[in-house]
């Protein structure tokens, strides 16, 4: 009987772990699927859900433009993300592939933005917007993104093409956008918007997927996207901001573009990683900080070195040099609560940090 029990419990774990293993290998490939949303309402209920987690306070969601311009996307997407909240240019389902037309487009008529055409220095139409204010407690606000659109290839370094942008407005922010909104849609240490001029087969190429002769990825439509890309801000805590993404036609309502926004992205939780573009390097303490901090190297760099404190929009606050193992800096005044990154260069070699101001 013993002996009967004992092989009934190890068949009975057997066929647990198949089972495991296989449901976990299915939704690993689960199709790619793309549900459009019918109502302006429908939008702001699904973004909630899709993309909001950890303590950031998002409340007054509002979106805007022709309802079925947005959805909801979930399994084998091929850039990256398994999931997420889709806004386009014109019919979220036409994100889906197979990638069967080098120029896949819908227009719904609606009007554009003007942030969006003040960005793309010419006429947007057929904006999609989803809008919403939120309070973070840690000084800290990001939201992960990939741009597609079927203007890649043939539209790179024309005189217009689709546009978007992540718009952010509130304490501390003074930008050229409305309500002095700032773009945060940014590649990476620079201040160049990502689009289409921006980012493909000949700049920025390490941000770039081409997906058109040869089709790459026939999961979706489009014919080139970005890399999975972060846009973030440095906010002050407890404070309420606002945030437009938009994405529309400029110049023609013909192609159609999208932006990918990941799953459970939008958060205000600060990332644990450090940025480096060399290894070794410079540590900060105290980090967080008050009325100072010390950038110090545990390896001697035998060169002078420089340090300089940038804000969200890269906009450089402090700067020092100096050439022993350690320097301390003194922001009393200077620095608000928030995060901030500072930028450590040691003759040829570059460092990111990211410093935490209580």
């Amino acid at each position: 009987m013993k002996t009967h029990f004992y092989f009934f419990n190890h068949l009975l774990f057997g066929v647990f772990i198949l089972v495991f293993i296989n449901a976990t290998a299915w939704s690993q490939e689960k199709p790619f699927e793309v549900i459009e949303n019918q109502s302006a309402e429908e939008s702001a209920q699904v973004f909630m859900e899709v993309l909001v987690e950890g303590g950031l306070q998002v409340f007054d969601v509002v979106y805007s433009g022709y309802p079925q311009a947005s959805g909801s996307f979930t399994g084998n997407s091929g850039i990256g993300f398994t999931g997420g909240f889709l806004l386009t240019s014109g019919k979220a389902l036409l994100a889906k592939g197979p990638n069967t037309s080098p120029g896949a487009g819908y227009s719904s008529n609606t009007p554009g933005d003007p942030d969006l055409t003040l960005l793309a220095g010419e006429n947007s139409m057929d904006a999609s917007i989803i809008e919403f204010s939120f309070i973070s407690t840690t000084g800290y606000f990001s939201i992960n993104y990939v741009f597609a659109s079927e203007e890649y290839p043939e539209s790179v370094n024309v005189e217009w093409n689709d546009v978007f942008g992540i718009f952010i407005y509130g304490p501390g922010f003074d930008g050229p956008f409305g309500n002095n909104a700032v773009n945060i849609a940014l590649i990476p240490g620079t201040d160049e918007p990502v689009s289409i001029n921006t980012v493909n087969s000949q700049s920025h190429t390490e941000y770039y997927v081409a997906n058109w002769n040869p089709v790459q990825n026939n999961n979706i439509q489009y014919d080139g996207y970005t890399v999975p890309m972060r846009a973030e801000a440095t906010v002050t805590p407890f404070e309420t901001y606002r945030v437009k993404i938009a994405i529309s036609d400029a110049g023609d309502r013909v192609y159609d573009s999208g932006i990918f926004l990941e799953e459970g992205s939008l958060s205000d939780a600060m990332p644990t990683g450090l940025v480096s573009l060399e290894s070794g390097g410079p540590m900060l303490y105290p980090n967080p900080a008050r009325e100072f901090f010390r950038v110090s190297f545990p390896v001697a760099e035998a060169t002078q070195k420089t340090v300089e404190v940038l804000d969200a929009n890269g906009k450089k606050l402090m700067y020092s040099s100096f050439e022993g193992n350690e320097i301390q800096l003194n922001h009393q005044g200077r620095l608000h609560s928030g995060l901030y990154t500072i930028r450590v260069v040691a003759g040829e070699k570059l460092w990111y940090r990211k410093l935490v101001i209580q």
